[in-house]
C-alpha cells in the first residue's frame, strides 16, 4: 500500500514539475517575430501627439534648402513633440515603424515625431521598445500588421494598421551603403562642422558647436542623420532614400508627403565598405545657381 502511495506521489510530483515548465515554444516564437518583424511598416494618420518620453531621442522636424548635411533636420527637444504641421497633414499624412537587424527600432508618425532605441520580442505577439514602451497584440499577414502601441505612461493603447514597404533590391552597393557612417572634415565637411542651432525643449533656439555628424542608410529606404557636440546628441533628421532609376551611382531622397524630385539626389563618387564619397549640387540661396558640395564619410565604428 506504502509503495502505491510512494509511487502515485511521485508520478504526482512530476506531473505538476512538467507542467510548471515554461512552454519551450515561447522563446522560439519571440525569437521569430524578433526576425520576422524587421523591416519599414507605413501607417497612415500615424500619431505619437501626448506621448512624451523624456529618456528618449526624440524630436521635431523642420525643413530647410540648405546642403544634404542640414536638409530634413528635425531639432531634438528630449521629448515627443508637435511639428507644427496642419491638422489635415497629420491625420493623412504616412508615418512608420521600423525595425532593424542590430534590435534597433525608428518611429517616425504623421505630425513629423521621430523617437529611436532598442526592441526586444518579449512572446510570439508582444514586443518591449526601450525609452518609449511597448506594442502587443502583434498580427502578421501577407505583408500586413496590426499592432496596439502600448506607451510607458497612464495613456491607453492605440490600435494600428499598416502595411510592409518593399525594400530596396538585395545587391552589393545597397548592402555596402545601409551601414552606419560618419562625416569626415575632407570635401566640405569641415564647411558644416561648428556652430549650429538646436530647439531647447521650450522651444527657443540655442547655439552649439556641431563637432561631428553622422548618418546611416538602412535596406527599407530610411536616411538617418544625427548631430553631436562632445558625444552629446543635438539633432538628428530623417528622410527616405532609394536608388535613381536611370544612374545606378545616385540616389534620390524624399519625403512621403511631398512628389518624388529626382534632382534632390546625391551622386556616388566613391563606395566601398571603407569609404564613402558623395556629390551634391544644390541651389542653396534658391537663385537658380547650383552649387557643389562633395561629401566624405568613413564608416563608424
Amino acid at each position: 500500500m506504502s509503495t502505491v502511495l510512494t509511487v502515485t506521489a511521485f508520478w504526482v510530483l512530476l506531473t505538476s514539475s512538467m507542467n510548471n515548465d515554461p512552454d519551450p515554444k515561447k522563446p522560439l516564437a519571440a525569437a521569430e517575430l524578433q526576425k520576422n518583424i524587421q523591416g519599414k511598416w507605413l501607417f497612415r494618420g500615424l500619431s505619437l501627439e501626448g506621448m512624451s518620453a523624456p529618456s528618449a531621442v526624440s524630436s521635431t522636424i523642420h525643413h530647410s534648402f540648405t546642403p544634404l548635411a542640414n536638409r530634413f533636420h528635425l531639432q531634438l527637444n528630449g521629448t515627443i513633440v508637435d511639428a507644427g504641421l496642419p491638422t489635415r497633414e497629420a491625420k493623412s499624412g504616412t508615418g512608420f515603424i521600423e525595425f532593424l537587424s542590430d534590435s534597433t527600432y525608428m518611429i517616425y508618425d504623421a505630425g513629423g515625431r521621430f523617437i529611436t532605441g532598442s526592441f526586444h520580442a518579449e512572446t510570439g505577439d508582444s514586443i518591449s521598445l526601450n525609452c518609449f514602451g511597448s506594442l502587443s497584440s502583434i498580427n502578421m499577414a501577407d505583408g500586413n500588421l496590426q499592432v496596439r502601441i502600448c506607451h510607458s505612461g497612464k495613456l491607453p493603447p492605440v490600435l494600428v494598421s499598416g502595411t510592409k514597404e518593399a525594400p530596396l533590391p538585395e545587391e552589393e552597393r545597397t548592402a555596402i551603403l545601409c551601414r552606419n557612417w560618419y562625416l569626415s572634415t575632407e570635401g566640405n565637411g569641415d564647411d558644416v562642422l561648428g556652430e549650429s542651432l538646436y530647439m531647447t525643449e521650450k522651444g527657443r533656439l540655442q547655439t552649439f558647436f556641431q563637432d561631428s555628424i553622422a548618418c546611416a542608410f538602412t535596406p527599407s529606404g530610411t536616411f538617418l542623420m544625427q548631430r553631436f557636440e562632445k558625444g552629446v546628441l543635438k539633432s538628428a533628421g530623417i528622410a527616405n532614400w532609394k536608388w535613381h532609376p536611370t544612374e545606378p551611382n545616385r540616389f534620390i531622397y524624399y519625403r512621403y508627403d511631398k512628389p518624388i524630385d529626382d534632382n534632390r539626389s546625391a551622386r556616388l563618387k566613391e563606395l566601398n565598405p571603407v569609404l564613402l564619397k558623395m556629390q551634391e549640387l544644390v541651389d542653396e540661396n534658391e537663385d537658380g545657381m547650383d552649387e557643389e558640395w562633395n561629401w566624405v564619410l568613413r564608416p563608424a565604428r
